[in-house]
């Protein structure tokens, strides 16, 4: 025992440096040792693995739970599927076991960490149990249609054997499966519009055992339970409780964005609405539209310029196609074949050759950009990529003429270079296709030479990649596990299983 924990110490002592200078940091979970193989998938706060012939449940902070299964695999919510002599079950991380692995086939109803019913197969027949595995709706040939969760404690079902949307004859029970009222049931039902005729939705609420029908000519869908509605000949914005946000006074009226704000029409004229109904963008101009988060898309006289969520125009009206976001400092227009790139700050297009791509995903002032380079000494272009920062200067040079792949944590890019070889401090004896060079977001690279392989997760603030059939494993500073590793993987969300030769070890990102 003893020499084990002094082992594992060591062996955690040695990997230190190589994960403490990131925004997280990765710790070994459990050292590489023998015996060891994981299962599954995993949740992000559980791992499934096998010991020997023992089943361990292992939490990120080291803490194994033996389990008698034969295997596990993460589900949804905090429930798991057991195994047990090929029949299924439900283990939840809270409460334990649920459902024995007794079934065929088992399936939590919602991703709640709260769901108590759960959708059951045996011999070819279906059924619906609660989390104490008792019977809810009986067995039957066909499994039943549209369950679903109305509130927390009431489950709806459709259930004749063929589905008819004309008479779906919908049924509620309890958890104890006793039948529920319809009028009881559609209490906790989330308002929505039922469309009537052509011009005629009506939306029903049930307020104090009372129930309440409003009557509109239009209606959209609930956004944020914010409905925009017509009475009349003019739109308001309804809350899903049948409350006024806005009263009808608008003559054309779009959804609110993520910000808050809503395209208007009125009196003739476009503008832009608070929820509060002040005007961000007083109603001055021809034409309005949502071009990308904080700016609108105007038109006069068929020409089209971009306006800030300030009412400033800071793109006059010109021959443009449409706008797109390109990083935090930068906007993009189209026009003609290309894009013209245009500074927030100065509002004057970078000086570029032919733009044909830039990244519309907004990750930090840099963009990355595809366009076309005069070759020296000719009348010929060639296609590179390379990284702009928001000062008009590359963070990465634009001589890339491979594929280059933009993640928020890293760039990479296809080792073929031109002019050959030399980018950021590397020099690359000689282009490489299909091998990749990586670097942070900042321009610095990570490793001095082109890997063979790189597996990405493009959220992640690590990649693994492989050198010489070797699996390595990078953060976003300079820090990284060397290409050693026989097998290198992610098991769900910051779980990475390392493996060389017949041991397994276990790492967790830590944020």
């Amino acid at each position: 025992m003893l020499k084990s924990i002094l082992s594992f110490f060591l062996f955690l002592l040695a990997n230190y440096f190589v994960f403490s200078q990131t925004e997280g940091k990765f710790q070994w979970v459990l050292p590489l040792q023998k015996g060891l193989v994981p299962i599954g998938t995993s949740s992000t706060d559980h791992l499934a693995l096998r010991e020997g012939n023992q089943v361990v449940w292992l939490s990120a902070n080291g803490e194994k739970k033996p389990l008698p299964y034969d295997s596990m695999s993460y589900e949804k919510g905090k429930c798991w599927i057991s195994f047990k002599n090929s029949l299924k079950g439900i283990f939840h991380a809270e409460k334990g076991e649920l459902l024995p692995p007794i079934y065929d086939m088992v399936k939590s109803l919602t991703a709640s960490d709260h769901n108590w019913v759960f959708e059951v197969e045996k011999y070819g027949m279906s059924a619906v149990v609660n989390d104490q595995n008792q019977l809810l709706l009986p067995y039957k040939k066909n499994a039943y249609a549209r369950l679903s969760l109305v509130g927390d404690t009431i489950l709806s079902y459709i259930h004749h054997e063929v589905y008819s949307s004309v008479n779906p004859d919908v049924y509620y029970i309890s958890k104890t499966g006793q039948k529920v009222p319809d009028a009881l049931a559609k209490k906790q039902l989330l308002p929505e519009f039922q469309r009537i005729s052509s011009n005629q939705y009506v939306l029903t609420n049930y307020k104090n055992g009372k129930t309440q029908r409003d009557t509109f000519v239009a209606a959209e869908k609930f956004v944020e339970d914010i409905a925009i509605v017509k009475r009349d000949s003019l739109w308001g914005y309804l809350r899903r409780d049948g409350s006024w946000l806005l009263k009808p006074r608008f003559q054309a009226a779009l959804p609110f964005d993520g910000n808050g704000h809503a395209v208007v029409k009125s009196k003739g004229k476009y503008g832009v609405i608070q929820k509060n109904g002040t005007f961000l963008i007083e109603p001055t101009f021809a034409f309005l539209k949502p071009a990308f988060p904080g700016f609108f898309e105007l038109k006069e006289n068929g020409r089209l310029g971009l306006v800030n969520a300030a009412g400033r125009v800071i793109l006059p009206p010109g021959d443009y196609k449409g706008f797109s976001t390109a990083g935090e400092a930068y906007f993009a227009a189209m026009s003609g074949d290309s894009l013209l790139i245009f500074s927030y700050q100065h509002q004057e297009p970078v000086s570029l050759p032919k733009v044909l791509e830039c990244s519309k995903v907004v990750f930090d002032n840099n963009v990355l950009i595809r366009h076309k380079m005069p070759f020296p000494n000719t009348q010929n272009y060639v296609v590179v990529y390379g990284l702009l920062g928001p000062d008009g200067k590359w963070v990465i040079p634009n001589v890339f003429r491979g594929g280059v792949f933009e993640q928020k944590h890293f760039i990479i890019a296809e080792a073929i270079i031109e002019p050959c070889c030399e980018v950021n401090g590397l020099n690359i004896v000689k282009s490489s296709p299909s091998k990749f060079l990586i670097f942070n977001r900042k321009g610095e690279a990570l490793l001095p030479i082109p890997v063979d392989k790189v597996i990405q997760k493009p959220e992640a603030p690590y990649l693994i990649y492989t050198l010489d059939k070797k699996f390595g494993l990078l953060t976003s500073s300079t820090d990284y596990l060397k290409a050693e590793f026989d097998e290198l993987k992610t098991l769900g969300p910051g779980w990475v299983i390392a493996r060389k030769g017949n041991e397994w070890g276990v790492l967790k990102w830590v944020e």
